[in-house]
């Protein structure tokens, strides 16, 4: 239906869309993350940001968006101490019960194992069996893991990609050297390390540089429903996880509370273990009317279709909106989030379509959104209260 304003149907999606990598709008905030991209990738040490902003207020799709573009920055920024980096997206998982173990197969997942064997194999040519498994104990602790990720071979790969997610029989163990599957969720933290370790230094025998490490993990208030004897695992494990893997690593935590300036009850969720390691913290603020009309602007004008921008916007300055309906939109979304300020325009948009309230033009004026605007913002309400 949104053709109708020369605009894509998806528009004004709820959640981000996977791959579109845009930002509209929000340009302290985005330069406060590119700021810390800038930092990670001139200094060595771990980096933690707590990312902590209401629901739809934008944490997933920066999570998405700087995870997209993190090599793009990397060429940008150009710093001498990296000359690649790695980026990956994940959710805190739902179930308590082995939190860290999952937490550590969907990274896994996102690293792709399958990869992994051609990188291992070159590291173990390059540096030999002796080095490499001495790299992994330095880095780990875990000499059990250092023996079996050395051992890595053509006909053995396999074996330890079964014992790398956390299986393996009796015979594929023998194979690899390893005594005992990886079980805790402390053995699946030491895993991760690994896995990130041999990243960094297959980057820099290939390019004479360490690769940098983005992790972003969202949703990290689902904690909140982990039961003590699953939760303190977790918080462990992740404490675990950053303190060995003190360089080379930028770890953001998104966190969504009805009252993110509370970091009190933050803390209390996250665990003072967590919060004791996080260096940054970024604030997703609800916007100023002038913030939503930049947003909103920035929006429109990437998702015209049918006609250019320089023709759409002589039919009307923020087309399909004129500059009355337009502003009396942006002051309804003012302190709300970009979500809610996708749902009134998307609804406002397709009732005037239906109801006939629209210019020959395609351009909705003041007096269509003045009768359709608190109705809209109603039936927003009813939703969210359903």
């Amino acid at each position: 239906m949104l053709e109708v304003y020369s605009l894509r149907d998806d528009t004004f999606p709820l959640t981000p869309i996977e791959g579109r990598d845009c930002w509209y709008g929000f340009r302290e905030l985005r330069g406060s993350f590119r700021s810390l991209h800038e930092r990670s990738l001139r200094e060595a040490p771990r980096l933690c940001v707590l990312n902590r902003g209401q629901f739809g207020a934008g944490k997933t799709h920066a999570a998405l968006y700087f995870t997209h573009t993190a090599a793009t920055l990397c060429e940008e920024i150009s710093p001498d101490l990296y000359a690649s980096t790695h980026a990956f997206h994940v959710e805190t998982p739902k179930q308590g019960k082995g939190a860290f173990s999952q937490l550590y197969q969907a990274l896994a997942d996102r690293i792709q194992l399958r990869h992994l064997k051609a990188v291992l194999l070159g590291l173990i040519e390059q540096l030999g069996k002796a080095s490499v498994e001495e790299y992994i104990y330095s880095r780990t602790g875990s000499e059990d893991l250092a023996i079996a990720v050395a051992a890595c071979e053509d006909d053995t790969y396999q074996s330890l990609r079964t014992y790398l997610l956390g299986g393996g029989s009796s015979a594929e163990l023998r194979k690899i050297g390893a005594a005992r599957r990886l079980s805790s969720e402390t053995d699946f933290a030491n895993a991760l390390v690994g896995l990130f370790s041999v990243l960094v230094k297959h980057a820099e025998l290939a390019t004479g540089k360490p690769c940098r490490i983005f992790v972003w993990v969202d949703e990290m208030e689902d904690l909140v429903y982990y039961s003590s004897k699953d939760y303190l695992p977790f918080t462990q494990s992740l404490r675990h996880f950053l303190d060995r893997m003190s360089q080379h690593l930028t770890l953001f935590l998104n966190f969504t509370f009805s009252e993110p300036e509370e970091l009190a009850t933050i803390e209390e969720v996250l665990g003072q273990a967590v919060m004791d390691r996080v260096n940054e913290h970024v604030l997703f603020r609800p916007p100023n009317v002038t913030e939503v009309k930049q947003y909103l602007d920035d929006l429109l004008l990437d998702n015209y279709i049918g006609g250019t921008a320089d023709e759409l916007r002589k039919l009307a300055p923020h087309f399909p909106f004129d500059d009355d309906a337009f502003s009396a939109l942006s002051s309804a979304c003012e302190h709300t989030t970009p979500r809610y300020t996708h749902k009134l325009t998307d609804r406002l948009l397709r009732v005037a379509c239906d109801r006939d309230m629209v210019s020959a033009d395609h351009v909705v004026g003041k007096q269509a959104t003045d009768a359709l605007l608190a109705e809209s913002i109603d039936a927003i309400s009813t939703e969210t209260l359903d």
